[in-house]
């Protein structure tokens, strides 16, 4: 569904309207840093790195709103995983594509619950 432009224009408009546009966001987010080329490795670091500050730490956009149980040990992974592509910059290791399949899970959650299925129900 989110896949439709015309389809994901209406729901983002509707997400804003609910004030819950930042779940889409992190989203898109996410999903752009999945299809990085793995040789872009410095554009991968600093994507992930922007994921980690808007959404994940402490008072972050979704971190409220995503409640994950392990939040501040999933924090602390991904921190770790950052700082390890970082000091290793330039031998061409490049971070897990899936490093934040975890927090897009419970993102997408969020998005059903709290999009979806009220747009759903206002739309039709």
């Amino acid at each position: 569904m989110l896949d439709q432009p015309l389809v994901l224009q209406k729901i983002g408009q509707y997400a804003m309207s609910k004030q819950c546009f930042g779940l889409l966001m992190c989203w898109a987010d996410i999903l752009e840093y999945k299809y990085i080329p793995e040789d872009a490795i410095e554009y991968q670091t600093s994507k992930g790195h922007h994921i980690y500050k808007k959404y994940i730490v402490d008072g972050g956009t979704v971190t409220t709103l995503a409640n994950l149980v392990m939040l501040d040990s999933y924090q602390k992974e991904v921190h770790e995983k950052l700082k390890q592509a970082e000091s290793e910059s330039g031998t061409n290791v490049s971070i897990s594509k899936h490093l934040f399949d975890d927090f897009l899970q419970e993102v997408l959650v969020k998005i059903h619950d709290q999009i979806f299925i009220s747009f759903k129900r206002d739309m039709c």
